[in-house]
């Protein structure tokens, strides 16, 4: 690669015809002597890093192409032998020169992606303009009337911009070579027509589209086209229409099939109903159809070449047509939010080139498919709030590129899937309200689900203490990287994983996964035994969630190495304890539930526990601190108090029942001595006291005492 500036020595080639420094590492100033170069009729000067330079006047006194540098600053001399200009990608800032408006014999102009402040489009001097590039300029106001007479224009780029007013289509169309019309996300441009009343705009007719017979490409999204329905014609040559994220409404027509040649198709983020057309399938070229967002009802159709399909957010209905078998380079398929049922067709697994399937919240049962391949590329499967039941097959493992597996709210059974350790890059797994049960055996290998960041295995029924090791291997959570607070999970333009999770306490949908977005929800289980400190390794952990489970023990003081702990749930246990001081250093700690468990002594003060609730301590008899809760000092008295009034009481119940026992045993012997003394007539326990007599002495006394007497001793 040559690099370094350009010699001025260049300025004496008087016989160059034609010079071509692009994709070169040049840097410095363009050499004036270039323009000493009166012969070459093309000047080409593409991508180069000129940092902070500017173009010299000479380059504009030949008839140029100048594109893709960083140049800061414009010429602004009228050039007038100029037709070709080409500087996107660059370091532009300020307004667009008016001398760019005022070249006379113009016919390529491309200015995108430079730094211009807001302008105001300008009337082009020149009618011969071929291509027109002023996509991201921050242009602003109405689009130039000058811009409708380019009879010869080919490319007309205005995205995305601040454009107002109005697109006026009758005029348009009589631009005949027009390729490529590209006006998307100018929110606030509509479109006019003079062939619809005022009253009944929802009737106009794209067919004025039909009359630019060459007519490829058109993007009309995120504008103000809220009563455009969709075309009902199209140009046969046509192969990308994009009109989404507006409000167009209305059916679409069976004539859209027309576009033969149609291979993209965005009708997104519309108020559109009723049934697409079967016809659909006949277009053997569509590869990409977009739908989301939108009214469509009955059945999908399935084009052979499909490969992005995305059709959720809709009221489709019926089972997914085994035509489906037949779309073999299928790569997304997003029928999500719709009514759809019946059972996935087994033959999805086979496609190999399937990276994303996501089938929820729909109502699909039967199980899930049985045989995937050896060479299954599945990134994502989202069978989320559907029917489906049965174990998972084992083949599953076969899905080793598995990134996002969310099975929740089924009816799928069995033990926890170890084998899913073999996928190595999975990162969410969502296994929640099934009926998975059983213990998770401890026994994992330190790369077994290492890559895990979000696990919810909530509202099943599994069993046994918490795999120590299952912690301990969570790599990707126990590591703090520095990421940037807005990086999403998932890459693909057109699929992004969203997730349902519960968010302290609330189930919320994730539109998009947040990487630095970690949890661990085991909450309603039947998990016993102590809380594992290897939980305290996870210091990029932001929810976990165990309530609702058996477990005993106290809360490890390992928790408060998760510094970035934002909710922590341990409700609903048998943990019993003093709550760890230490867990006053988690500091982004919002969400605190330590409720319905056998906790005691007082409550740590400072920092965040400052700000939680008295909700989050009850049913905690033994634990102390701010009202409602007994403070700790008069809780501590009135412990105390209370422990030596039991005390009392139990020396008062012991005398009372000695008492009570003395009474009993003396009522008995009052009423034996009594007697005797009323039969004997002589105290014999008196004597026998006074003589040092036994009990055995005593009662042969008595029995001489009372023994009856003979008539003759009377």
């Amino acid at each position: 690669m040559i690099a370094g500036g350009i010699p001025s020595s260049i300025g004496e080639a008087k016989a160059l015809r034609y010079l071509d420094l692009s994709f070169c590492n040049f840097n410095g100033e363009i050499a004036e002597s270039i323009g000493n170069l009166t012969q070459p009729p093309n000047l080409q000067i593409h991508p180069n890093p000129f940092m902070g330079t500017e173009v010299p006047n000479c380059v504009f006194n030949l008839t140029t192409e100048a594109s893709s540098n960083s140049f800061s600053n414009a010429c602004s001399h009228r050039l007038s032998n100029l037709v070709h200009v080409d500087l996107i990608h660059n370091s532009f800032t300020g307004a667009i020169h008016s001398w760019l408006y005022s070249l006379p014999n113009l016919n390529y102009l491309g200015l995108s992606d430079n730094q211009f402040s807001s302008n105001f489009m300008r009337d082009f001097r020149s009618n011969s303009l071929e291509y027109l590039d002023l996509s991201s300029t921050n242009l602003e106001g109405e689009i130039s009337k000058s811009i409708y007479r380019q009879v010869n224009l080919t490319l007309l780029n205005l995205r995305p911009n601040n454009l107002s007013g109005v697109l006026n289509l009758d005029i348009l169309s009589r631009i005949t070579s027009l390729l490529r019309l590209d006006v998307a996300n100018n929110t606030q441009l509509s479109i006019f027509s003079t062939n619809a009343s005022s009253s009944n705009l929802e009737w106009i007719k794209i067919e004025l589209l039909l009359a630019m017979p060459n007519l490829e490409r058109v993007y009309l999204d995120f504008n103000l086209f809220n009563k455009l329905p969709v075309p009902m014609l199209l140009p046969s040559t046509m192969e990308y229409f994009s009109v989404s994220n507006n409000e167009v409404n209305g059916n679409v027509h069976p004539s859209i099939c027309q576009a033969t040649n149609l291979t993209y198709l965005d009708l997104s983020h519309n108020s559109l109903s009723g049934a697409l057309p079967s016809c659909l399938s006949s277009i053997t070229n569509l590869d990409i159809l977009l739908l989301k967002s939108n009214n469509f009802s009955g059945v999908i159709p399935i084009p052979p070449r499909i490969q992005y399909y995305i059709a959720s957010e809709n009221q489709f209905i019926g089972e997914i047509p085994l035509s489906i078998c037949h779309a073999i380079n299928l790569r997304i398929l997003n029928v999500s939010n719709n009514r759809m049922s019946g059972t996935i067709p087994p033959c999805l697994a086979n496609i190999t080139s399937l990276s994303v399937l996501d089938l929820k919240s729909n109502n699909f049962s039967g199980t899930l498919p049985t045989f995937f391949p050896t060479n299954c590329q599945l990134n994502s499967l989202d069978l989320n709030e559907n029917q489906i039941e049965g174990e998972l097959p084992k083949s599953l493992l076969y899905c080793k590129e598995l990134q996002v597996l969310d099975l929740g709210k089924n009816n799928i059974t069995g033990h926890f899937p170890y084998r899913l350790k073999a996928a190595s890059s999975l990162q969410v797994l969502i296994l929640r309200s099934n009926r998975f049960y059983g213990h998770i055996n401890n026994s994992f290998n330190k790369d077994s689900f290492s890559n895990l960041q979000i696990i919810d295995l909530s509202r099943n029924h599994l069993s046994g203490p918490l795999p120590s090791n299952f912690f301990e291997n969570m790599r990707t959570i126990k590591e703090v990287e520095n990421q940037e607070p807005y990086s999403f999970f998932g890459d693909n333009y057109y699929y992004k994983d969203s997730i349902v999770i519960s968010l302290k306490g609330l189930e919320q949908k994730l539109e998009r996964i947040l990487l630095i977005f970690k949890t661990i929800d085991l909450s309603s289980n039947d998990f016993d035994g102590e809380i594992p400190k290897e939980v305290g390794m996870l210091r990029s952990l932001v929810g976990l969630n165990l309530s609702h489970n058996k477990l005993t023990g106290g809360i490890p003081t390992s928790l408060s190495n998760l510094n970035n702990l934002e909710w922590l749930d341990l409700s609903s246990n048998q943990l019993f304890g003093s709550i760890p001081p230490q867990l006053v250093a988690l500091t982004f700690l919002s969400l605190l539930n330590l409720s319905q468990n056998q906790l005691s002594g007082p409550i740590p003060q400072g920092k965040q526990f400052e700000t939680f609730e008295n909700s989050s301590y009850f049913e905690n008899l033994g634990l102390c601190g701010n009202h409602p809760l007994p403070k700790c000092d008069a809780h501590q008295d009135d412990h105390k108090s209370q422990h030596l009034h039991e005390e009392d009481s139990l020396e008062k119940g012991m005398w009372m029942k000695a008492v009570l026992i003395g009474y009993g045993c003396g009522m008995v012997y009052g009423v034996f001595i009594g007697y005797l003394v009323f039969k004997c007539g002589k105290p014999m326990w008196i004597v026998a006291i006074v003589e040092g007599k036994t009990a055995q002495k005593i009662q042969t006394s008595r029995r001489r005492c009372c023994r009856p007497r003979k008539r003759n001793d009377h």
